[in-house]
């Protein structure tokens, strides 16, 4: 559950927002809880990281003022304190900022006290989770509580900064793509026009069209003059397990043992275990496969075709796909992943 408190400041780059509002006054206020605290502070558009005001920091204590067009994302830096670095609302009226430990808390504004509320909630639910339902009631009970807090945002917040943040942090974590594009569908154009949503819009498209139950979608690499393709191993008879990866990706390479639990479990069976390379050069991927000793079959050279066609934002990703071709699992790893390997290859003893 710390994840949840996690992908809550875990904005990207990707996160540019359109100007719509009037001109608008902004003063900030902030006193650290280090009242002796002394340096300086920069504030930021948190997409671009183009520097927007900076001050000194005397006695624990700073003060900005300017104009801002519209809501935008932002953040704090400090240089010779410790505090980190902070996302917020930089908007019209007058902002506060309470230290909490060494994050900033922004209060006083809309949209910041929106956001405010919406961390609140979902720090309610992760502590409610952990002291609440078994282990497999788990997923439906904080997906239920992640729906009402979602639903209440987009209620208060149907087309400004704060519905379009809300969208991108929450939806992709814990709906279906099609949940997910619902949430979109019921803004107005301000967020269904951002730049952000846009893109986010686009990719949970591709995952609603490679869904489980969806009839895989083929694509072709190519390398050292050699062509290959999905359907050269799926939708030809027997179950195929893709495990979509890389060589510099860390996680990836601490799933391998799990992938090569499966492959030596099943491969007499028939299962088919297929590396994918994923945005990695293939010279760094043939060498990680003599390391780690990976003895199934590869995809070379896949640069970003698992992201435009199967709509996998982050590796490792796995999709197991059943002999005529449809999706059965994706997204799984670890003992879950096992265990619905598991489920496939003896049905006789599924529960």
């Amino acid at each position: 559950m710390k994840r949840i408190l996690s992908l809550l400041f875990s904005l990207t780059a990707a996160l540019l927002f359109p100007l719509h509002a009037q001109d608008g006054a902004y003063t900030i206020e902030a006193a650290l809880e280090d009242t002796a605290a002394a340096g300086r502070v920069y504030l930021v558009d948190y997409a671009t990281q183009q520097r927007l005001d900076s001050a000194r920091v005397e006695r624990g204590r700073f003060r900005m003022q300017g104009t801002v067009q519209a809501p935008v994302a932002a953040a704090f830096s400090f240089s010779g304190v410790s505090v980190q670095p902070s996302f917020f609302f930089l908007e019209p009226g007058d902002i506060r900022f309470r230290q909490q430990r060494k994050n900033f808390l922004a209060e006083g504004t809309p949209l910041n006290d929106g956001f405010l509320a919406m961390i609140g909630a979902m720090n309610r639910i992760a502590r409610d989770a952990s002291a609440g339902p078994d282990e497999g009631r788990m997923g439906e009970f904080v997906h239920q509580k992640v729906d009402s807090v979602v639903r209440h945002v987009l209620e208060e917040h149907p087309n400004d900064l704060l519905g379009a943040v809300c969208i991108q942090l929450l939806a992709p974590a814990f709906f279906t793509p099609e949940q997910a594009l619902a949430f979109i569908r019921s803004t107005g154009s301000v967020v269904q026009g951002d730049p952000g949503i846009v893109a986010l819009r686009k990719e949970l498209e591709v995952q609603a069209r490679t869904a489980e139950g969806q009839k895989f979608s083929d694509f072709t690499v190519e390398h050292d003059g050699k062509r290959t393709s999905l359907s050269d191993y799926v939708g030809r008879g027997q179950y195929v397990l893709a495990d979509f990866w890389a060589s510099w990706c860390g996680p990836c390479r601490r799933e391998m043992p799990h992938i090569a639990a499966i492959y030596n479990r099943y491969k007499a069976k028939g299962l088919v275990v297929l590396g994918i390379a994923t945005s990695d050069r293939p010279a760094d991927t043939q060498r990680a496969v003599e390391e780690l000793g990976i003895s199934w079959p590869q995809m070379l050279n896949a640069g970003s075709l698992p992201r435009e066609v199967y709509g996998i934002s982050a590796i490792p990703h796995t999709i197991l796909f059943a002999p005529d071709g449809t999706i059965l699992a994706r997204g799984l790893r670890g003992e879950a992943l096992e265990r619905r390997v598991d489920e496939v290859m003896n049905p006789e003893t599924a529960e």
